[in-house]
C-alpha cells in the first residue's frame, strides 16, 4: 500500500525599506527587504533569493540571510521618482511574496 503525504509550502510576507529616501543623485541607497513566515509554526525563511526592482527594471538579486534579511546598496541611480519593490523568490519550503511598493525620490 502506498501513502501519499502532501506537504504545503509556508506562506511568506516581504517588507521593504529604502534609505535614505529622498536621496541625492549619486548617493548610496540601501534597499533592505525582510521576509517572514505567515504560517504558524514555520521558521523564518533563510533560503532563496530576493530580487529588487526599480519600476520593472531588476537592479539586483541577493541571497536571503539566516535571519530572513536581504540588503542591496546602489549608488548610481539617476534623478527621478521610482517605484521600488522586492520579490522573495520561491523556495522548496516557502511561497513567493512581493513587498508593498515604496516610492523613492532622487533629487
Amino acid at each position: 500500500m502506498t501513502h501519499v503525504v502532501k506537504i504545503s509550502r509556508a506562506k511568506t510576507s516581504t517588507a521593504l525599506q529604502v534609505s535614505p529616501n529622498p536621496a541625492k543623485a549619486g548617493q548610496r541607497i540601501t534597499f533592505t527587504a525582510t521576509v517572514t513566515s505567515k504560517t504558524k509554526g514555520a521558521p523564518t525563511p533563510s533560503l532563496g533569493k530576493m530580487k529588487f526592482y526599480l519600476g520593472s527594471t531588476l537592479i539586483g538579486t541577493v541571497t536571503v540571510s539566516s535571519t530572513g534579511v536581504a540588503t542591496l546598496t546602489k549608488s548610481k541611480v539617476a534623478s527621478g521618482t521610482y517605484s521600488v519593490t522586492a520579490v522573495y523568490e520561491v523556495s522548496t519550503n516557502y511561497t513567493k511574496s512581493t513587498s508593498a511598493t515604496v516610492s523613492l525620490a532622487i533629487n
